[in-house]
Formats: structure tokens, sequence, C-alpha cells
């Protein structure tokens, strides 16, 4: 302990005498690590740490690919069709997102809401912490209108007020009622903040139909034991049987995609992500070799006070300390 105390004394007496040395290695040093944990962490948070949702590794994102449009995503039929007649999913859920004015109160808010059909809350496994989630009539065509809102909205615009249950509000010109809140941090599957959640409301007859058809985004939980390779390979023979009824719409270029959510939410980013993290490591890598150079240096300066030392008998292990 004794030695350590020295070796401080020391090392601030140093210090004092060359201040800029100091300050340059300390600088490098903060700049290279700075860097590097800041990217480090979106890393994480991004490819890294599982998806906020009950057994993420078991949910799929479902759609079908147009290659010659460049686009893939659920058709509103297809969805609902899929959904009665596959073996893999325990359920599938269709859902998006658009914009929409909240009026009444102080002023009107543009809000970001989310689409979705009333199974959503049990594919991702995650529900509302406040009131609950929509039930069955909620989400026909003429069914009452009810709104969850996200925790962001709830605080403020409504104060976190828990009273806030079954209070009517405007949006788009309609009236609603909240039924609940979601939790904190909650995001979409495809990881976008979203402001409240209403119902998809999809018009069954419409959509197998076809005379209007919507284009949905779609996220199934698979059956234990359940790979996403077999679940595309049962999807592709639905298709398959899509692709007979209405061959000028499936042509043969087009396939089903059944990729893990994680997997499809980092996939446009990933390799962003690991060369930005290359750089910034190069950045710390970089600090640290002119950190060596800067001692390097000081210690050539210091050669007539090293051989002094080492004649009145400080060992090598002193030196380097």
């Amino acid at each position: 302990m004794r030695a350590l105390l020295t070796d401080l004394r020391y090392a601030a007496r140093i210090l004092r005498q060359n201040p800029g040395f100091g300050l340059i290695a300390v600088l490098a040093l903060a700049v290279g690590t700075g860097a590097t944990s800041a990217m480090f962490s979106v890393v994480d948070a991004v490819l890294l740490r599982p998806l906020p949702y009950l057994e993420p590794d078991r949910l799929a994102w479902v759609a079908v690919s147009f290659p010659r449009i460049g686009l893939e995503f659920m058709l509103g039929p297809d969805y609902l069709e899929w959904t009665q007649q596959n073996h893999v999913f325990e359920n599938l859920t269709a859902f998006d997102s658009t914009s929409c004015d909240l009026t009444g109160g102080d002023e009107p808010v543009r809000l970001l809401c989310g689409t979705v059909t009333q199974t959503f809350f049990a594919v991702i496994g995650v529900q509302p912490v406040l009131g609950r989630s929509f039930i069955p009539s909620e989400d026909q065509p003429r069914g009452p209108r009810a709104v969850i809102l996200t925790y962001g909205l709830w605080q403020g615009r409504f104060g976190g007020d828990r009273g806030v249950l079954g209070r009517a509000v405007t949006l788009d010109g309609e009236t609603y009622t909240v039924i609940g809140v979601m939790p904190s941090g909650f995001l979409f599957p495809n990881q976008i903040k979203v402001d409240a959640l209403i119902p998809q409301r999809l018009d069954v007859a419409e959509q197998v139909s076809r005379k209007s058809m919507r284009l949905l985004k779609s996220v199934g939980r698979l059956k234990r034991g359940v790979a996403p390779a077999q679940a595309r390979a049962e999807l592709n023979i639905l298709l398959d049987n899509d692709r007979r009824r209405f061959p000028r719409l499936y042509g043969k270029d087009v396939q089903t995609r059944v990729l893990p959510l994680a997997e499809h939410t980092a996939r446009r980013v990933r390799l962003s992500l690991l060369v930005l993290l290359g750089a910034v490591a190069c950045v710390l890598l970089i600090a640290c070799v002119n950190i060596a150079n800067l001692l390097l240096a000081r210690s050539v300066s210091r050669r007539r006070e090293i051989a002094i030392r080492m004649a009145l008998g400080a060992n090598g292990i002193r030196l380097a300390r």
C-alpha cells in the first residue's frame, strides 16, 4: 500500500511537470473509448439484445415477396385464409401504421397510430399495463371503436391519469373509447414507436372476395419445435394454391418469406452497424497507438533519469512502475 501511494505521488508530480502529456493522453482515450462505447450500445440494442417480447425466438416475420416491384407484404385475403389453413403457427397477426389526428383538449396532435388485429397481443406476448387489450367484436368493421394508448402518450397528453380508461377521445373525427395503456418502451414488431393502437377491422367478406385487398405486415408465433424453414415450406403450398387460382397476381417469381423476427428487424442495418463498430474500434486502436508513441518519446527524453535510478539500485520492476 505504501508503495502504491509513493507511485501515485510520483505520477502526480510528473504530470504537474508536464501537464500537456497527460491532457493529450486523456483526450485521446476519451475520444476512442467514448465513440466505441456509444457505438457498441447501439449494436447491443439492435443486434444482440433479445426483442422485448415473450419468447422472441418463436416470432417470425411472414410475408409474400413480389420481386418485380421489389416489395414484400401480406395481402389481406392471404392473411385471413392462411390463419385458418396453416398448421405451423400458434397464431398470426397483421398490423400496419398510419397517421391520425387527436383532437379535443388543448390543441390537436398528429399521432402515429398502429392498426392491429385482435390477435396481436397474444402473438407478441405483451399486454397493456393498464386496462385490457382488444376483444373480437372491436376488430369487426362495424364494431365498437376502441383505442389503446402507448405509455408516452398517456403520460404526455393525459398526465398519467389512471382515470383515462373509459374516456372518449377523438381520432380523425371519430370517437374512440380508451380501453388500455401499453407498457413503457413498447415497440411495434418492425421496431417503430407508435402513439396509439387501434383495431385493424378487416372486412372478411371484402378481403376474401379480393375486391379491395389490404396490404399488411404480419408476424406469427411458431408452434414449439417448428423451424422457420418448415413454416415457409407449408406456406409455399398455400401460395401454390393461390397461384393456381390467381396466376396473374402470383407469378412464378412470387415466394413466401418466413424469417425470425429478430433477423428481419436487423437485416437492413446489420452490415452498416458492424462497419461503424469496426470504424470506431479503429479510432480506439489509433488512440492507443498514439499514446504508446507518446510514452516511447517520453521514455527517450528520460534516459538520463532512468540511468541515474538504475545506478542507485532501482530494479526493472520498479522502473516499469
